[in-house]
C-alpha cells in the first residue's frame, strides 16, 4: 500500500508480539512501524495472529508495516499469502505497506535496532534508519 510514515521501529515474529496482547509488556505501537516476520508457523495459525492484531487495534495504531519472511512448516514460504491477509485484514486502514523486507529467519537478513526512528516510503520501496 502506497504511503510514507516515520516512527519507530518494532520488530520481531508476529508470533511473539501477538503472545503479548493483554500484557503489561506490549510495547507502545501509537505510529510505530511495525517489522514483522516468522518461522514454522501454519498458513492457519498466521491468519489467526495477524487477525488478533487487528481486533486488538493494533492496525488502528501503527504508521506502516513492513512485512518480511514468512516460513511455515518444512520451510514452505508463506510471504505472499501473507501480504494479501494483511492487505484484505486492513482494507480500512491507510498506513503503507512493504513485503519481501530481508528479514526473518532465512538469509538475507537485514538487522535494526528495536526503536530506532525509522522512515517507510513505498515509492522506491525503502525504509531508511535513523531519520
Amino acid at each position: 500500500r502506497h504511503g510514507r510514515c516515520v516512527g519507530p521501529l518494532l520488530g520481531g515474529c508476529l508470533s511473539l508480539v501477538t503472545s503479548l496482547l493483554g500484557t503489561h509488556c506490549l510495547p507502545e505501537f501509537s505510529g510505530a512501524i511495525l517489522v514483522r516476520e516468522d518461522v514454522s508457523e501454519p498458513l492457519y495459525r498466521l491468519d489467526r495472529m495477524i487477525t488478533k492484531l487487528r481486533l486488538a487495534g493494533i492496525f488502528d495504531a501503527i504508521g506502516g508495516l513492513v512485512l518480511g519472511y514468512f516460513l511455515g512448516p518444512r520451510g514452505a514460504d508463506f510471504s505472499r499469502e501473507v501480504e494479501q491477509m494483511v492487505v484484505e485484514m486492513t482494507r480500512t486502514n491507510h498506513f503503507p505497506i512493504i513485503s519481501g523486507f530481508p528479514h526473518g529467519h532465512r538469509l538475507p537478513n537485514l538487522m535494526f535496532a528495536h526503536g530506532l526512528t525509522g522512515e517507510l516510503d513505498t515509492t522506491i520501496p525503502s525504509l531508511k534508519l535513523g531519520a
